[in-house]
């Protein structure tokens, strides 16, 4: 019974997924730096939306530290903002991930705190998974590393066992993490007197902020589809974990976050959010089912490509025999 208990958290778990997380996570996080690189200075600098005297007043009150109490010249924005990208780079490529993660993580809460103002519930996400990642092995699949790893011989460490427990439990923690989060907020979805009415999506996509022209009048015209999207909302993220604890009903979770946060994505203009939350789906899903996925792929792709041989081989058949 031991030994099974210490074959079971000694062993790495759902490395794959984490390693799709970390790509996409810093797929998304390079664009948000990319995206503000020319007006930087007026988010996050000394004389920006939110000057140093109010961030550091702010951030005394709440015991909040930053790269940003070091200095608040824009010579050092620069540096801070540049050396970001060149890590969320080596993060999203998984080069050195571990030290990229440091930098990624110590960037993106630098910034989240400077300017709380133009932040939302997927930088809060991307904050708090970020840290949970630093204890684990984001660099195993699809990254510079492995394939650098696969060139030269390493023996283990004695500390590897350990390594793999802090792995497992960080991995763990973010799931708990989602959990978490889909479930408060369908609860708080259920305690709201529009959505239990079921016209909360309308007066949301009433939103300027949320509007897509062409799109979304014809959303909030169809009364019948109004009331579906807000009581599907509801009824997905509340069974959320619940579909987590059976094999077959978790691809049904996983597909109805994919849709939901499209969804959300594209009509409410939260392209960036809905990208977060997808890059921490990956992780519902363990190294077996993955390779699983892919065996039934290739197999999927082996009958469509015999099939289409097979077509084309009776249609010239034909042809000959025709001509």
């Amino acid at each position: 019974m031991i030994h099974r208990l210490n074959h079971f958290l000694s062993t790495k778990r759902v490395l794959i997924g984490t390693s799709l997380m970390r790509f996409s996570l810093g797929t998304g996080i390079l664009f948000y730096l990319l995206y503000h690189y020319q007006e930087r200075h007026l988010l996050w600098g000394s004389e920006g939306l939110w000057p140093t005297e109010k961030f550091m007043e702010s951030s005394g009150e709440r015991g909040i530290i930053t790269l940003f109490h070091l200095s608040d010249a824009p010579w050092f924005l620069d540096g801070i903002y540049h050396i970001g990208i060149l890590a969320v780079v080596m993060f999203t490529i998984g080069f050195r991930t571990r030290l990229a993660t440091i930098f990624t993580f110590l960037i993106f809460w630098s910034l989240y705190y400077r300017n709380p103002f133009i932040t939302n519930g997927g930088d809060n996400i991307v904050r708090i998974q970020l840290f949970f990642l630093l204890f684990a092995q984001a660099g195993t699949h699809f990254s510079l590393d492995r394939m650098l790893s696969q060139r030269r011989t390493s023996s283990k460490s004695r500390l590897e066992p350990y390594s793999s427990i802090l792995h497992n439990f960080a991995v763990l923690v973010m799931i708990l993490q989602l959990v978490c989060l889909y479930t408060t907020s369908g609860i708080y979805k259920i305690m709201g007197s529009m959505w239990q009415g079921g016209t909360a999506v309308y007066y949301a996509m009433r939103v300027q902020d949320y509007v897509w022209p062409g799109v979304s009048e014809w959303i909030w015209q169809s009364e019948g589809l109004i009331v579906l999207l807000t009581y599907s909302s509801v009824l997905f993220q509340v069974s959320f974990p619940f579909l987590l604890l059976n094999r077959y009903t978790k691809y049904l979770a996983l597909l109805g976050a994919f849709c939901f946060h499209t969804g959300v994505g594209l009509v409410m203009n939260l392209a960036l959010f809905s990208w977060y939350m997808i890059s921490f789906e990956w992780l519902l899903l363990t190294d077996s089912e993955y390779h699983r996925l892919i065996k039934r792929w290739k197999t999927l792709y082996s009958k469509g490509v015999s099939l289409v041989r097979r077509q084309n081989m009776e249609k010239e058949s034909m042809r000959e025999w025709v001509g």
